[in-house]
Formats: structure tokens, C-alpha cells, sequence
């Protein structure tokens, strides 16, 4: 499953990619990437809210991603 939320104008933010263990490393997680990336060929700039996780850091930067050294959050 994938979650992600657009403003449809500028941005794109892919939220969760969640696979099930036992089918990691099969290409489930880059495909439903792939699908979010194609229903929204006009965003151009696409964020991979990975919380900081080194497994999804690294899985969303073998897909391209770059990571950010700045950003904000609040938490409630």
C-alpha cells in the first residue's frame, strides 16, 4: 500500500509505502512508487516522508530521492 498527498499543483508527498515483510525486495515498494510518480506525471517536486527511518532513507534514495537537511514539523 501507498499513501500520498498533492496539493495537484506543486507537490507530491509520499506518505507510507508498507509491504509486507516477506515480499520486501521483490520491487512491490519502488512499483507503487513508480504508480504515485504516474498519476501525477505534472508534480515536480516529489517528498518521501520517511521519518527519519534508515531503511526507508535508503530504500527512497536508491529510487532517486535526495534527502534535506532542513525542514519543520509540529507535532500535536
Amino acid at each position: 500500500m501507498a499513501r500520498a498527498l498533492t496539493d495537484e499543483v506543486s507537490v507530491l508527498v509520499v506518505q507510507e509505502v508498507l509491504v509486507r515483510p516477506e515480499r520486501q525486495r521483490e520491487g512491490i515498494g519502488s512499483e507503487l512508487i513508480q504508480r504515485c510518480l504516474a498519476a501525477h506525471p505534472s508534480i515536480g517536486r516529489v517528498i518521501a516522508n520517511t521519518a527519519g527511518e534508515e531503511f526507508q532513507t535508503t530504500f527512497a534514495k536508491t529510487l532517486g530521492f535526495t534527502e534535506l537537511t532542513t525542514g519543520l514539523v509540529l507535532e500535536r
